[in-house]
């Protein structure tokens, strides 16, 4: 029990200390590839302030138990470990970059895919996914971790919901065609009901405070794959 994460039920950061030396010494001295995969569940931190930490939890378990799922398919081999809040590693014993790619970009398409409701409430859930293999001149696997997590944040950058490999972004969402591509933009626009006219006005200036547009705001991108926006503001309300 102690080699295991009590909530995801995968093994925890202890094990994958442990175990990554053995990966990395038996694929050194045996000449053999290996490749390390560092993914993040995309815009966590919301779920956990809109829908409370208890959907957060329920988002963690629902990752992890698809993610073993998916990966069993392939093999029994592989190293699968929460390393992190949101995040999970998983590592690719004996296994070319290539080889990987192929069950990494089905776990990234199997989560996306897969419907997930809390209480009434679906949400879409998606991973960023960096990836590095073992080249000659690493010392330890923290050298393939660190290229690994920068591989992440390049996926990060480029709006989440993607998969780095060795800091090349891949174009998985432009394969799965037009229906499924990420908005380039959204508009948030706040209207409110006129009830004499019985319809939705547009209205020329806004008055609620900038704390109660970032809550509206927050709660509407809770579901977003976007990775930035922009607020509208008048001088008046800047110096507010």
């Amino acid at each position: 029990m102690a080699n295991y994460d009590k909530l995801t039920n995968v093994k925890n950061y202890s094990t994958y200390q442990r175990e990554i030396f053995n990966f990395f010494g038996v694929a050194r001295t045996k000449q053999q590839p290996l490749v390390i995969a560092v993914l993040d569940i995309d815009h966590f931190k919301l779920v956990n302030d809109r829908l409370g930490h208890l959907a957060g939890n329920q988002v963690l378990m629902h990752v992890a138990e698809t993610l073993d799922d998916t990966l069993a398919q392939y093999s029994r081999s592989y190293g699968f470990y929460r390393t992190g809040g949101e995040e999970f590693t998983i590592v690719f014993p004996d296994t070319t970059v290539d080889e990987a790619f192929q069950v990494i970009t089905n776990c990234w398409r199997v989560v996306r895919e897969t419907p997930f409701n809390y209480r009434q409430t679906d949400i879409d859930i998606t991973i960023s996914v960096g990836v590095a293999d073992m080249i000659v001149d690493d010392q330890s696997p923290n050298d393939m971790y660190q290229r690994a997590d920068e591989s992440l944040y390049l996926s990060k950058e480029h709006g989440r919901d993607a998969v780095t490999i060795n800091g090349e972004t891949q174009k998985l969402l432009t394969d799965l065609g037009g229906s499924k591509l990420r908005r380039r933009a959204n508009e948030l626009i706040l209207q409110h009901f006129d009830q004499d006219q019985q319809r939705w006005i547009d209205p020329g200036e806004y008055h609620l405070s900038i704390e109660e547009r970032i809550t509206l705001i927050r709660d509407a991108l809770v579901n977003s794959r976007i990775q930035s926006i922009v607020i509208s503001l008048s001088v008046a309300s800047f110096f507010k």
